[in-house]
């Protein structure tokens, strides 16, 4: 719903690519958040509180999941001046499309994860399908679940929890089937999104792994790779993964230890040395991957590697 200038002027507006965009309405700051990642495409926070918000408003659409379960009457939601009393289950779903007026009421502390779509980022993967400006989202709210957005937002949590252990490319795929899944599923305008048995053409699925290789040591991202292929982000991540078996950031990730396991055997680099040229700048990230991987720590991996050697 669009509001007329009149009905803005006294709102509190929230940014949803603030480093805190629910700074001016929740008494406390968000447990975790992903700002300080980069993450500008769905800003990630999960919070705790227990709250009476003024009346305000996004510009961008504001995805909420419920993350406990709830004694009946402890949380009430108003959408555009109309009460709602949520489903008090682990996992109900709140869309609160662009510009709709929200106010929300807890009696106690409640637990959830906010999904908050960059509106350019949404609009860019939505017209892929349809014309943006007639792809609104129908609101939701709390009066049901969605297992797969409930999903991403546990995954992105778990992701925020690791300090981004998973990798950009693992958050921007993650970021653009949330996009995808809203539009198919709660849009006023459903596209049609094709379903595709087979993989990525053999010429392209060659392409995208040459250009994979190319750029371990860089920060790869989602975009970059669909505009090499010229094939649209959402396309190119479920196409990999009908051809390869896994998905793009885990190729991704394979490759970069299956490169520093040759540097580990054959160079007189140090650890942080060998994670850089692979492209993990944050050493911590580097072994704990690799230990996820190998089963063991790179430094453990070269002092095997070494005796191996010696005794041939």
């Amino acid at each position: 719903m669009s509001l007329i200038p009149s009905e803005k002027q006294n709102l509190i507006v929230i940014e949803v690519t603030k480093p805190n965009p629910t700074k001016e309405i929740f008494p406390d700051p968000p447990l975790l958040s992903g700002n300080h990642l980069g993450w500008n495409k769905v800003n990630v926070l999960h919070c705790r509180n227990r709250h009476d918000t003024p009346e305000h408003y996004s510009e961008s659409n504001i995805i909420v999941v419920n993350l406990q379960t709830y004694p009946k009457n402890t949380w009430n939601i108003w959408l555009d001046g109309k009460c709602y009393e949520p489903d008090q289950q682990m996992g109900s779903l709140g869309i609160f499309p662009a510009n709709t007026i929200i106010r929300s009421v807890s009696k106690d502390w409640v637990s959830f994860v906010s999904l908050l779509p960059d509106s350019m980022f949404f609009k860019t993967i939505a017209q892929e399908w349809i014309d943006p400006a007639r792809g609104e989202l129908i609101p939701q709210p709390f009066t049901q679940s969605d297992p797969f957005i409930l999903g991403t937002g546990l995954a992105l949590k778990s992701e925020l929890e690791s300090d981004a252990l998973g990798g950009n490319l693992y958050y921007e795929s993650m970021s653009v089937a949330l996009a995808a899944h809203l539009l198919r599923q709660y849009s006023t305008s459903v596209p049609t999104i094709k379903v595709y048995q087979k993989g990525l053409a053999k010429n392209k699925l060659k392409q995208a792994l040459e250009y994979l290789q190319e750029h371990l040591a860089e920060g790869v991202t989602l975009e970059a790779i669909a505009q090499e292929l010229d094939i649209s982000q959402y396309y190119f991540c479920h196409l990999f993964k009908r051809s390869m078996g896994i998905p793009p950031h885990k190729y991704l990730n394979q490759q970069r230890i299956e490169r520093a396991k040759q540097l580990l055997a054959k160079e007189k680099l140090s650890i942080a040395e060998i994670g850089e040229r692979v492209g993990f700048s944050n050493q911590s990230h580097f072994i704990k991957l690799f230990r996820r991987f190998i089963g063991m720590t790179p430094g453990n991996y070269r002092e095997k590697s070494l005796n191996r050697t010696t005794n041939c």
